[in-house]
């Protein structure tokens, strides 16, 4: 003889039944067997071009932007990428999306008089989910034109975000991405793979560990919640 369950309790029942077979979420840290702390990190990558100059441009504020005018124009394009990771204390190896270019045979960028001046900027957006879900950004500007790779004026050669929950005696502060090599020249024509050595650090003072050299490169703080130790450097004034 079968039994009818009370009509009440059929909601709590199906209450568990979805909790037990909800997907459990990831910790934000994980310890190696020699006591490593590794954090558990997702993100996601965007990109935008920015037209700066009164040159021909369009496409402004997207991912994709047209330098040039007619036929006689190069296309460059970025492609994200969604990667999740462990992080630990040494670097890994990270890519982080590519920029595809195409042009015309013998296609030279637009050109400015002033070479200290950019005609175009990117922004590479790391907009994590794990540990946390605030990201950072990386800024280059790129000009003044003239030839057939068009060389960065200025740029950032980090992002770096809050490391979340530590586990009791360890106190990191940021998962850092170093761009890997630094200089990011854009070809008009071919593909330009865009990678970063990925590590946690206890404090941001620390990133010369992660290989950010301290002469020769330009730096371009950002505003929006960068470490407070990143200092302006930028490039001479239009």
């Amino acid at each position: 003889m079968c039994m009818r369950l009370p009509r009440l309790a059929i909601v709590p029942l199906a209450l568990l039944c979805m909790l037990c077979s909800a997907p459990a979420h990831a910790e934000p840290f994980s310890i190696g067997p020699n006591g490593t702390v590794f954090f558990n990190v997702s993100f996601v990558t965007t990109g935008t071009f920015t037209c700066l100059r009164s040159v021909a441009c369009s496409g402004s504020g997207t991912s994709e932007v047209r330098l040039g005018s007619g036929d006689n124009a190069a296309r460059l394009t970025f492609s994200g990428v969604s990667r999740s990771l462990d992080v630990g204390n040494t670097t890994t190896l990270v890519h982080l999306g590519q920029i595809t270019s195409s042009a015309p045979s013998g296609f030279t960028f637009p050109t400015l008089r002033n070479p200290n001046v950019a005609l175009l900027a990117f922004d590479l957006h790391i907009q994590p989910s794990s540990p946390v879900t605030s990201g950072d950004h990386i800024r280059d500007t790129f000009g003044p034109g003239g030839r057939s790779t068009l060389p960065m004026l200025t740029g950032d050669s980090f992002a770096a975000f809050a490391a979340g929950p530590n586990p009791p005696g360890s106190n990191y502060t940021h998962i850092v991405f170093t761009l890997t090599p630094f200089q990011l020249n854009l070809p008009a024509n071919g593909a330009r793979s865009i990678f970063a050595q990925a590590g946690a650090v206890p404090e941001p003072s620390t990133l010369v560990l992660l290989g950010v050299a301290a002469g020769g490169a330009l730096y371009k703080r950002r505003r929006n919640g960068a470490p407070p130790d990143r200092t302006d450097r930028d490039g001479p004034a239009a």
